[in-house]
């Protein structure tokens, strides 16, 4: 989705964990995994995509997904182009109210649900 901020995401290969799944995706999006894991939500969160013209995501109707909370070392230097085909083409840090600004309608729910979990288990 063009202009439009999100958290790093994707799929969950056969036979990987979800942490598993974690690493590689932050290394294919943003070239970097050497994090420390803060938290993970404890639930599998599903949402649907809106039913639009300008929405193309066919064939899927929506997502079903885990999250983690991630610091970054002090020396992380974000690389967009690590891979081939770069998945996004800009990247920028946001703070917790920047984000529900930013991000796409259909993801701000479940951003906050998310947000709030881990502001409440005191990891933010």
């Amino acid at each position: 989705m063009n202009n439009r901020w999100q958290f790093p995401q994707g799929g969950i290969d056969e036979n990987e964990t979800p942490y598993e799944a974690l690493l590689r995706e932050l290394q294919e999006e943003i070239g970097y995994n050497d994090i420390e894991v803060l938290g993970e939500f404890p639930e599998w969160i599903t949402y649907d995509f809106p039913k639009t013209k300008s929405t193309k995501m066919y064939p899927f109707d929506g997502q079903t997904q885990k999250y983690f909370l991630v610091r970054l070392k002090d020396d992380t230097m974000i690389k967009l182009d690590a891979y081939e085909i770069p998945e996004f083409h800009k990247h920028r840090f946001v703070g917790y109210e920047d984000v529900f600004k930013r991000v796409t309608y259909f993801k701000r729910r479940v951003y906050r649900r998310v947000i709030d979990y881990f502001i409440k288990e005191g990891l933010i």
